[in-house]
């Protein structure tokens, strides 16, 4: 996800990164607020006791450190 954290890494490094991601792509600060939003509405009133992974499908992979 891009944060001034992740600021440190190069363009290569951050390519690898997002290479091991289903989608292909570093994720959002909006991406996770948008799902703090649905978890906060009535579309998920019935959901409780859940991780819920916005990381475009990353811990499906095996890392690996660039």
């Amino acid at each position: 996800m891009y944060t001034p954290m992740t600021d440190i890494y190069d363009k290569n490094t951050k390519a690898k990164f997002a290479a091991q991601t289903p989608d292909g792509k570093w994720g959002t600060p909006q991406q996770i607020a948008d799902a703090v939003m649905f978890l906060s509405s009535s579309l998920a009133d019935h959901i409780h006791g859940q991780c819920i992974l916005v990381d475009g499908g990353w811990t499906l992979g095996v890392f690996t450190q660039p």
